[in-house]
């Protein structure tokens, strides 16, 4: 995993337990890191094993994008919130 720019790690670390849980299929702890609107679209995508974290970068509206490339595009975790109370809030999709 490639290291997050300015200290994102709280981010990240929400981000990273969200495709962790998705990988194990635990709908269940992942929701306890994301809106149910992206539990449910996440879980209805199939997980590859050859997806792989990219890294996180900040908006300038102090949103959080943590991405994972995957077989057919990249994957986009938005989080938001504050300091232990982070969430992800929208999956976004690019396809290659």
């Amino acid at each position: 995993m490639l290291p997050s720019p300015g200290g994102l790690g709280a981010q990240q670390s929400v981000a990273d337990a969200l495709f962790q849980d998705w990988k194990a299929g635990d709908r269940q702890a992942a929701a306890q890191v994301a809106t149910d609107a992206v539990v449910g679209r996440l879980f209805g995508m199939a997980w590859d094993s050859a997806d792989t974290a990219t890294g996180c970068t900040q908006t300038p509206a102090s949103t959080v994008i943590c991405s994972y490339a995957y077989p057919d595009g990249t994957l986009q975790f938005y989080v938001d919130g504050d300091a232990g109370s982070y969430r992800v809030d929208v999956l976004g999709t690019q396809p290659y």
